[in-house]
């Protein structure tokens, strides 16, 4: 079984260079929100609203200061 670093690595090799940092960037968004912001987005998903593009677009408010 491979190791994250292992499986950083590979996928920096492989060219997935713009993959890992949205992924990163998204995970940090993620890991700021409270429960109950967590649970709105979850709710807005079983909806039918995208989950990676409201993760995008609240890393770039809070990049913006917008939150």
């Amino acid at each position: 079984m491979k190791n994250i670093e292992e499986i950083l690595t590979a996928h920096w090799k492989s060219n997935h260079k713009h993959t890992i940092t949205l992924d990163a960037v998204r995970y940090s968004a993620l890991r700021r929100l409270g429960p109950d912001k967590f649970k709105e987005l979850h709710q807005r998903n079983l909806a039918g609203e995208n989950f990676d593009e409201m993760v995008t677009q609240l890393a770039v408010d809070w990049a913006n200061d917008k939150v």
